[in-house]
């Protein structure tokens, strides 16, 4: 794990360059390298949002981010529908993070398939991006991700 200096003397600990940290109310928190990333169940999605330039038709393949957080398994996974009580920060190496309620990628609920890409169009990308499909724009669409964070 790298450390890095932050204003004021702050210290902020970070995963590797290419791995990705699930932690949080999770009872097995896991740091995933970007080849064990690759070496779990691939999904791919056809996706389009609006960016500031535009219209953008994208195909990503990844992770399926419901099955890196049946891999970490949820704290309080008991009681009455625990997953809609959840939420997942996910935050890049550049401190940019976007929110998603667990209840939105959860089968047993909306389902919808957020994945960890590590590829777009065909070509392998250098860190893992956060994909949220069904997103009319691309702010949940997190680059470099580095943490996962089950509040």
């Amino acid at each position: 794990m790298k450390a890095f200096l932050l204003g004021a003397g702050l210290l902020l600990a970070l995963p590797a360059a290419a791995d990705v940290l699930v932690d949080g109310q999770v009872r097995q928190p896991h740091s995933w390298t970007l080849a064990e990333l690759k070496a779990l169940a691939p999904v791919s999605a056809e996706v389009a949002y609006l960016t500031g330039h535009g219209e953008e038709h994208v195909r990503f393949t990844g992770v399926p981010l419901w099955i890196l957080l049946g891999e970490a398994k949820l704290a309080d996974d008991t009681g009455k529908m625990p997953a809609i009580r959840h939420s997942v920060m996910v935050t890049g190496r550049d401190g940019y993070s976007a929110l998603v309620s667990l209840g939105e990628f959860d089968p047993e609920f909306e389902g919808k398939e957020v994945l960890l890409a590590w590829q777009r169009d065909g070509k392998d990308l250098d860190t893992p991006q956060l994909v949220v499909p069904g997103d009319k724009r691309g702010g949940r669409y997190v680059r470099d991700v580095i943490k996962i964070e089950v509040r």
